[in-house]
């Protein structure tokens, strides 16, 4: 009877492995760099903690080993102040070599932020057991980083268009809505609607209406502000989050847009298919709960579907306080 045989853990390669080493003591940086060097890692080695820290801030590093007992700063504050540093806590694998092998200083160095703890004196060969598997840990982290990262962005993106999905531009109109209640910096809300878009569907089929509005969210980007948003809501809906934006700096950045959304053409079997766009604008307003505002960016986009499309009309706050917006294709709501 044949066995199959069992896979062994993925084989982690030693090879340009980047260590740093802070040890003050000669003889042991000798062995210990002498160890690593052997096994093909890179090794750079400081005499102490601070100088380890700029080193650091000079080079990234796949795994820090570092001795306890040092001048200046020990190996206990260095793995504390690596800890602490946002850019890398939880990257660094740090493993302590030290004579001080008590119970109570075990749990000091991993209480610090230490992964790993290895007595002096060592085999070479442990050290290089103890890398490897800090190195294999490292390297799963750092694909779980990955992975959680793209889940991230896949949880917050629309996948036909790459833009915001309306998850993400809820979370930043809503932090939007709060720095506005603390500072007073207004922002306005664009909402955006394709017109007679159930028609393309019909006449050229799904596949086309997909490319226009890939097209369309290619069309917005280009069109807003670097630090603006744009988003789709879903189906043919779309929304723009204007920020640091007042109603009258809002309005030629969505006739842009809207020039720009009836500019697109999408090749297909039958020709090229474009359509134009509504757009409805709303600024925020003292007191008033972000809900309002998206309800006054809504009516002023049924008034511009109401009033013909392929137009724009900007809800002012109040008849007596309205911007004049009777220029070109704009008008403004109450």
């Amino acid at each position: 009877m044949s066995t199959v045989p069992r896979r062994s853990l993925v084989e982690v390669s030693l090879e340009g492995a980047r260590i740093l080493v802070a040890e003050d003591s000669r003889v042991q940086a000798t062995l210990t760099c002498g160890a690593l060097r052997d096994a093909g890692c890179v090794v750079r080695l400081e005499a102490d903690g601070r100088a380890a820290l700029a080193a650091l801030d000079e080079e990234q590093f796949d795994l820090l080993v570092t001795d306890w007992m040092m001048p200046g700063v020990d190996g206990i504050e260095l793995c504390r102040t690596v800890r602490a540093r946002e850019e890398q806590a939880g990257r660094l694998y740090i493993l302590f070599l030290t004579s001080l092998d008590g119970k109570e200083q075990i749990v000091e160095a991993l209480s610090a932020g230490a992964d790993d703890y290895l007595a002096k004196p060592f085999d070479p060969g442990e050290l290089i057991a103890r890398v490897r598997a800090g190195l294999r840990l490292a390297q799963l982290q750092s694909r779980l980083r990955a992975a959680n990262d793209v889940l991230s962005r896949l949880a917050m993106t629309d996948s036909l268009t790459e833009l915001a999905n309306r998850r993400a531009f809820d979370d930043l109109l809503a932090m939007e809505a709060a720095a506005f209640d603390r500072h007073g910096v207004p922002f306005c809300i664009a909402r955006i609607d394709v017109d007679r878009f159930k028609s393309v569907n019909d006449t050229h089929g799904h596949d086309a209406g997909d490319e226009l509005l890939s097209g369309f969210a290619r069309a917005m980007r280009d069109g807003i502000r670097d630090g603006d948003l744009a988003a789709r809501m879903g189906g043919d809906e779309f929304a723009l989050l204007l920020r640091a934006c007042e109603l009258d700096d809002a309005v030629p950045i969505c006739e842009r847009v809207r020039e720009q959304l009836a500019g697109v053409r999408v090749r297909h079997a039958n020709g090229h298919v474009s359509a134009t766009a509504s757009i409805g604008i709303a600024q925020s307003q003292n007191g008033a709960p972000v809900e309002e505002t998206l309800a006054r960016a809504d009516e002023a986009l049924y008034t511009a579907k109401r009033q013909g499309r392929n137009s724009i009309v900007a809800a002012g706050a109040a008849p007596d306080a309205r911007a004049d917006y009777a220029r070109g294709t704009t008008s403004p709501v109450s």
